[in-house]
């Protein structure tokens, strides 16, 4: 009996236990999930990025393996760049990560730490245990932590694309996601770089090589970020494709993203801009013109009066032609050399040049096709300072984009012309 009694209360126990368990999973299923705020979460929010999706992880650019054999390029910097382009990533992000595996390995995919550049160790001979130490593209420490599952995989981690295969594993879907989102809403290269050292590196003291990794990034733009190799798409924040990389829906993006103060002023030939800076090209294009001291306004501060000209590739103004002159130089440091060079491919994220509060300020429109280094409207411009339709077209592809428009200046001294008088070249996209 006494059997018996204890069987019974048993299974009046594990009855109430079942019921209990019961109710808290159908309670759970009436409770839709909550993201916590993880710690890329914050630093997202705390760098201003208005576009995070907090909680959202990477699902998309599953490629499959790339072999070196199939990457395209003259050496190993070129092959990781257009690897890298071709993933997805824009090119100033591209040259953010390779900033960082100059710094770390000089771009040397069997590159052991604490070996002397070009001394080759292959992935067998790595050392384990206590003398372990760091190896490979992005220096992976330990090593054995990519060699290891990459061996396992049937891969050989000598493999410049194996590497690079694992990398991007790692940034998508992987264990380094979160710094692969940080990197992937970054939107200059500086900032690609850094994140790329504080969020995937994580050395012991960022600072002592930040400023490095930085220009080395820079380099890595300038050298090889003239265009995206065929078939590149762009990412969105998510680290997916995106449709429409412009911020405008014509598909171009505001040159003007990363000035200081920038300031509008009339509206000639062009647009007329005042801010320190960054500039960008609108869009994919090929710069056709570069000419230092051109004959423009321009204070002498490296330039003399720059100008620039480059042909669109793409979008509703494909094949016209826009111009960026007067006071605008190099990078600061380097002032009398343009970023940017005769015949080479940009797109929106290549800077052209950087703008100063010079006496004359910048002026941005559309250009002359060849190497007359005029304003397409200049057979309009018939007295300083006069508004003319072409430049008002410019001034408002600019407001599409996101940019302040300029001041419309309705006639000048000694002509009674506006621009409504002056026609538009038939078929000339609107905004």
């Amino acid at each position: 009996m006494k059997l018996l009694t204890n069987s019974k209360r048993t299974t009046r126990y594990l009855i109430r236990v079942s019921a209990f368990a019961v109710l808290i999973v159908f309670q759970l299923t009436l409770v839709a999930p909550v993201f916590a705020l993880d710690q890329f979460d914050t630093d997202a929010i705390n760098f201003g990025w208005s576009q995070w999706e907090p909680g959202g992880r990477i699902q998309c650019n599953k490629d499959p393996e790339v072999d070196v054999s199939t990457l395209v390029g003259s050496d190993d910097a070129e092959r990781v760049f257009n690897y890298l382009v071709g993933k997805g990533l824009p090119p100033f992000q591209a040259a953010g990560i390779m900033g960082n595996m100059q710094a770390e390995s000089g771009i040397q995919p069997q590159r052991l730490q604490g070996t002397p550049s070009g001394t080759v160790t292959l992935a067998e001979d790595v050392p384990r245990g206590q003398v372990a130490k760091a190896y490979g593209l992005v220096q992976w420490d330990p090593a054995h932590k990519m060699i290891d599952p990459t061996t396992a995989a049937g891969k050989d981690p000598n493999n410049l694309g194996v590497q690079l295969d694992f990398l991007w594993e790692q940034l998508t879907t992987g264990s380094e996601s979160g710094a692969g989102k940080l990197l992937m809403a970054t939107t200059t290269v500086d900032e690609a770089a850094e994140v790329f050292l504080r969020k995937y590196e994580r050395p012991k003291y960022p600072d002592a090589t930040v400023d490095f990794r930085k220009s080395a990034a820079r380099q890595m733009l300038a050298q090889y970020g003239g265009g995206s190799p065929s078939g590149a798409t762009s990412l969105n924040v998510s680290g997916c494709p995106a449709s429409d990389t412009g911020s405008g829906p014509s598909g171009y993006q505001n040159p003007f993203r990363d000035i200081n103060n920038l300031t509008p002023a009339r509206i000639d030939q062009g647009v007329d801009y005042n801010g320190t800076g960054p500039v960008y090209a609108i869009g994919r294009a090929t710069v056709i013109d570069i000419t230092l001291n051109s004959g423009w306004p321009g204070d002498g501060n490296g330039s003399g009066g720059t100008w620039i000209s480059y042909q669109l590739l793409d979008g509703p103004a494909k094949g016209k032609f826009v111009f960026f002159a007067e006071d605008c130089v190099g990078p600061p440091g380097d002032t009398g050399n343009l970023p940017i060079a005769v015949g080479q491919n940009i797109d929106s994220s290549t800077i052209i040049c950087h703008m100063y509060n010079g006496q004359t300020a910048i002026e941005i429109g559309w250009a002359e096709p060849g190497h007359t280094q005029r304003a397409l409207a200049h057979p309009y411009y018939s007295c300083n300072g006069m508004s003319t339709m072409l430049g008002q077209n410019f001034s408002d592809l600019l407001k599409s984009l996101g940019s302040t428009p300029g001041v419309i200046q309705t006639s000048c001294p000694g002509s009674p012309a506006t621009p409504a008088s002056q026609p538009l070249p038939p078929g000339w996209p609107t905004w």
